[in-house]
């Protein structure tokens, strides 16, 4: 993400806005992203698609975003959004580092 120049990058995370901001805090992480949703945003929670719909700039294509998730509900909201170019599972979550 630090490295991630061209691109736009985007959270959209089922935790809490405080909780999110600090961990974005402690990973050294603050700025880089064009636009953070979390579940005070959206009505549903992943994986219903209400945090995507959020993000999707409609002037893109949706093969044009990675989704990039460490659930089952991630996963999930990726084959919803079944345009999107496709779904990468991580091993660790960035909470793990919020501790």
């Amino acid at each position: 993400i630090k490295k991630a120049k061209g691109y736009q990058s985007f959270i959209w995370s089922s935790n809490t806005q405080p909780t999110l901001q600090k961990t974005i805090k402690k990973v050294g992480l603050v700025g880089k992203f064009q636009k953070i949703i979390t579940r005070e945003d959206v009505t549903f929670l992943k994986p219903k698609i209400d945090g995507f719909n959020l993000i999707w700039d409609r002037k893109t294509h949706k093969e044009d975003y990675l989704f990039i998730g460490d659930s089952s509900a991630d996963e999930q909201a990726a084959q919803k959004e079944n345009k999107v170019r496709g779904y990468i599972a991580i091993l660790e979550t960035l909470l793990e580092y919020s501790t």
